[in-house]
């Protein structure tokens, strides 16, 4: 594809020249913008007065600066008209987030063309859609559109829990992607609830007139935001509970002292293990437990979570099946999680990838 602006360097030829480059980076083309600055060589196109834009050899628009929206609607009809090109047959798809729209392009099987990096203007909410990512609406056509906005009348939170920030609706209802999409909110530290850590915010997707935790998250407390895994489209906020969970290990185990909550504030590496006293894939980890909690004194906490006692924390990490154990890093962040029956050296060879030695 070829891409010509037309002018002899005014303000507006500028502008138009700008826009152009910027809807060539959101479509994902590799191509480049030719400024035509001579008077013979504009003048060999059908223009009356500049800019002008020139897409194929042929004027798309002139004597003024179009849109980027118009832009791309111009650069996606000329795709169209390229006989046999690669991008025959390419679906535009807006996305628009708060203070920021963007348009990509779509296979005829709704398969995205590019990765999709897109946050809005405040830099609240993000989306990372991958290359190749199908995308389709209701009724099993590409999609045309996602837009986020922000509730107006967000519903009340679960009880003891606060939402942080506000509630974002995604829409269309009844949009499918595969795979799914990753999702980041932000959130300020200064309201989360005395005594509780940014380790424990997650993110909830509110639908059938209830909220629910999404098992898995991220959580980077440098930038303090938090991301997850999305498929479908409904209202998402950032939730965090009340007060500071302090759960504490089984007592017949003897691990340790201290609480989850307590353990990954200490400034070590935490290995954590989410089980029960009756289940047996659980007491088969126990010695092995038992015994890192010796050979890595004062470089790594193990503590074990009752799930039936400790119900509200273990739906916070996202805890489907036990035994899962979890590692985090000295910050608290989540590192990696294992389900079933760890082998004692597996842990120590995830360990070592960790710095522990």
């Amino acid at each position: 594809m070829k891409i010509k602006i037309l002018g002899v360097g005014c303000t507006r030829c500028q502008q138009l020249e700008k826009l152009a480059q910027e809807a060539v980076n959101e479509l994902g083309l590799d191509t480049t913008v030719e400024e035509v600055r001579e008077v013979k060589q504009i003048m060999e196109y059908p223009i009356l007065t500049t800019p002008g834009l020139v897409i194929n050899e042929e004027l798309a628009c002139s004597g003024r600066v179009p849109t980027k929206g118009e832009v791309c609607q111009f650069i996606i009809n000329a795709l169209e008209k390229e006989e046999g090109a690669k991008n025959q047959g390419s679906y535009p798809i807006e996305i628009n987030l708060p203070g920021t729209e963007k348009t990509f392009l779509l296979d005829s099987e709704g398969r995205l063309k590019i990765n999709v990096e897109i946050t809005s203007a405040d830099g609240t909410i993000s989306l990372f859609i991958d290359e190749g990512t199908i995308l389709l609406d209701k009724d099993g056509e590409p999609l045309q559109l996602i837009q986020t906005a922000i509730d107006a009348n967000p519903p009340p939170p679960p009880e003891d829990t606060y939402i942080l920030g506000v509630v974002y609706v995604l829409t269309p209802q009844g949009a499918t992607f595969n795979p799914s999409f990753k999702l980041t909110l932000g959130y300020d530290p200064d309201e989360l609830p005395q005594g509780v850590r940014e380790g424990d915010v997650y993110i909830a997707c509110y639908e059938d007139t209830k909220w629910g935790m999404i098992p898995y998250k991220q959580v980077d407390t440098e930038k303090h935001k938090v991301a997850t895994q999305v498929d479908y489209f409904a209202r998402y906020a950032v939730l965090t509970p009340k007060k500071e969970s302090t759960p504490t290990p089984a007592p017949e185990l003897g691990l340790t002292s201290i609480s989850l909550d307590q353990a990954l504030s200490t400034g070590k590496p935490t290995l954590a293990e989410f089980g029960s006293s009756t289940c047996q894939p659980c007491k088969a980890m126990k010695p092995i437990l038992e015994e890192l909690t010796v050979e890595y004194k004062d470089k790594l906490n193990v503590v074990i979570v009752e799930v039936n006692e400790y119900r509200e924390l273990t739906s916070r990490h996202g805890i489907m099946v036990i035994p899962t154990q979890i590692l985090f890093d000295s910050s608290g962040q989540e590192i990696t999680r294992h389900i079933g029956f760890w082998a004692r050296e597996d842990i120590i060879i995830q360990l070592q990838k960790m710095g522990i030695e």
